[in-house]
C-alpha cells in the first residue's frame, strides 16, 4: 500500500512548517520550492481528515528513509493505474493530474 510522505500540524505551526518538519523527519529533505495543490478530505470513521497536498519542486538534502515509517522510497510515473495500492483512492486523481494524465 502506498501512501504520501505527512502528517499532522502541531500546535502552533502552520501547514507549510508541517511540511517541512514531516518532510525532514520521513524522508531526510527539506523542501525549499513547493506549491499548494489540493486539498483532500478523507471521511473516517467519526470525522473526516483534512489533507493539504504540496507539489514539491526542489529540496535540499538526498531522499532516504529516514525513519521507520515507510519501508520503500518510490517515484511514481506514467505507469500509475487504478490497480496501484494507494492508502486512499482520493490520491489517484491528483497524482494523475500532476502528471498530466
Amino acid at each position: 500500500m502506498w501512501d504520501m510522505i505527512g502528517g499532522h500540524v502541531e500546535t502552533g505551526e502552520t501547514v507549510e512548517q508541517a511540511l517541512l518538519r514531516e518532510f525532514n523527519e520521513e524522508i531526510g529533505i527539506y523542501p525549499t520550492r513547493f506549491i499548494p495543490m489540493n486539498e483532500i478530505i478523507v471521511p473516517e470513521a467519526n470525522e473526516s481528515a483534512r489533507l493539504f497536498t504540496y507539489r514539491i519542486d526542489g529540496w535540499s538534502g538526498e531522499p532516504r528513509l529516514a525513519n521507520d515509517e515507510h519501508s520503500e522510497l518510490p517515484w511514481f510515473g506514467a505507469d500509475i493505474t487504478d490497480a496501484t495500492p494507494l492508502a486512499s483512492d482520493l490520491y489517484l486523481p491528483l497524482f494523475r493530474s500532476l502528471l498530466g494524465l
